[in-house]
């Protein structure tokens, strides 16, 4: 019997922030499968993905990161474990002092 495997693509944007002045800015993008938070100075940051009516899909991360370029996977998975279906998705990028919201796309 043959095991089919099932191709899923997550398209999304890189979202490169610039925390300073109390301001994010996007600074590039491009397609990827990964987040991407670039951060000024060390300090809480919570990355979230909601699905299109603002539902809490997955946490992808929620803690201290010192200043950098930090990368965060979402394997188009719920808080449990499930499989979500093609769509379009938000990722919510939080800060001590600042949000922003970018779109992503996942088609499967």
């Amino acid at each position: 019997m043959k095991k089919l495997l099932q191709i899923c693509t997550i398209l999304t944007v890189l979202v490169i922030l610039s925390c300073s002045n109390d301001r994010l800015d996007i600074l590039s993008q491009k397609a990827t499968n990964s987040i991407t938070v670039e951060i000024s100075t060390s300090q809480q940051v919570i990355v979230t993905v909601y699905d299109f009516n603002y539902n809490l899909v997955k946490t992808l991360h929620d803690g201290y990161l010192s200043s950098g370029s930090h990368s965060m996977y979402w394997n188009g998975k719920d808080l449990y474990d499930n499989s979500m279906p093609s769509g379009v998705y938000n990722a919510k990028i939080e800060t001590e002092t600042n949000t922003i919201t970018q779109e992503i796309i996942m088609v499967r």
